[in-house]
């Protein structure tokens, strides 16, 4: 069967973007499709083309008549991606567990002995190369084209971002110790371990980088990041106790507030607040908390509308009633995703759970995907606290 062709588009886009990840450019830098066109020989329909394909990757910004800009993504940006990357490395550590074959096992145990060699004299450069071949290798060993496809667009630009930013000396046996245990896991052919280390090692990965992000020059540090809280309750007064100091510390500092609760905490909360209650947008769980995708996503707009230079506010209660084992794990991953996809972004959750209604395990599950605890009285680090992003064994169960 004959290759197919590459169009002039392809060939365009391959072209700039191995130029972006070899830093022929740099952030802020104004490429014209012009003098890009006259450089690849071919007319300015393809470089547009081109162009457009590297702004939806997040590379650059188009810049009308003109050509580009090669641009910096914001944090959120990142984080989203690394959210990406976890859930389809996971994909795909576990169909690698079910299909490999021993050929590709030592093929993998191989790059993995060069990836721990290269760790101990501390070489970012080699460690990145070494990383990507690793996790590209078990993408193809799942035997999933449409994954593989996917994986590879996500990867992509994140690869740019962790090309502009190596991964600190420091930080690189905790990484190492990540990719092995994601190989153990594959060799002894166990699909849900193998995903879970590989959305571990995504997490992980995303923390590292993110707090590295924040204290490079240019980069965020000037800015706090998320404020991740669940907050047990027992009555409605612990609820209030907790909830009331929250929003008037808010809007005491003319920040953003969003409480999505029920209907009956809804109502607790605008009689405790009184003529402030007005200055508070209010949504009821049931219609906010319909999939974890939407609602992840109906935060970010939320953010990203309403930020300004100030920290957003958010109550979020998630709606337990009824839930399936299956979907009961799906909000338990979700909250655990919100520590990626909002690490440095100036926003504080407070997360509610009715301990009077809600099972154990859900009650333990809070604990391990929020960084801290609020009560009425205090703020307190979690000490389950747990860098997990998919729990096995399916998750908390609803009851």
């Amino acid at each position: 069967m004959a290759e197919r062709r590459i169009t002039q588009s392809e060939r365009a886009h391959r072209h700039l973007t191995e130029a972006i990840l070899r830093g022929r450019w740099h952030t802020g830098d104004t490429v014209s499709a012009y003098a890009l066109a006259e450089e690849l020989d071919m007319s300015r329909t393809p470089i547009v083309a081109a162009l457009r394909r590297l702004e939806s990757e997040g590379f650059v910004e188009i810049i009308p008549q003109v050509g580009c800009r090669i641009v910096h993504p914001g944090v959120s940006a990142v984080g989203e991606l690394f959210v990406l990357r976890g859930a389809l490395d996971g994909l795909a550590a576990a169909a690698a567990a079910r299909r490999i074959d021993d050929a590709t096992l030592s093929e993998l145990d191989g790059m993995l002995q060069q990836l721990e060699a290269v760790a101990s004299p501390g070489d970012p450069a080699a460690f990145a190369e070494l990383d990507h071949g690793f996790h590209s290798r078990i993408i193809d060993a799942g035997g999933m084209p449409r994954l593989a496809h996917m994986a590879r667009s996500v990867w992509l630009p994140l690869r740019y971002q962790l090309a502009r930013g190596p991964l600190p000396i420091a930080e690189i046996p905790d990484s190492t110790r990540e990719h092995r245990e994601i190989f153990d896991a594959i060799r002894r052919r166990a699909p849900e371990r193998a995903r879970a280390a590989a959305e571990r090692h995504a997490t992980r990965s995303a923390r590292r980088f993110l707090a590295d992000l924040e204290h490079r020059p240019g980069g965020p540090h000037q800015r706090e990041g998320l404020v991740h809280q669940a907050l047990i309750y027992a009555s409605d007064e612990e609820f209030l106790g907790a909830t009331v100091p929250f929003v008037i510390e808010a809007l005491s500092e003319g920040a953003r507030v969003l409480a999505v609760t029920s209907s009956h905490n809804i109502e607790l909360l605008q009689s405790e607040l009184g003529p402030r209650a007005e200055q508070v947008e209010w949504r009821d769980s049931r219609e906010w908390y319909r999939t974890p995708s939407d609602t992840l996503l109906g935060y970010q707009r939320y953010v990203a509308e309403h930020a300004n230079g100030t920290r957003v506010r958010l109550i979020g209660e998630v709606d337990w009633s009824g839930l399936s084992l299956a979907a009961s794990s799906e909000w338990t991953r979700y909250e655990s995703t919100l520590n990626v996809a909002f690490a440095v972004t100036p926003v504080s959750f407070l997360c509610p759970y009715d301990a009077r209604v809600l099972p154990d395990p859900t009650i333990a599950a809070a604990r391990r995907t929020h960084p801290e605890i609020r009560s009425a009285t205090d703020i307190s680090p979690s000490p389950e606290y747990t860098d997990f992003f998919a729990p096995l064994g399916g998750g908390p169960s609803p009851g």
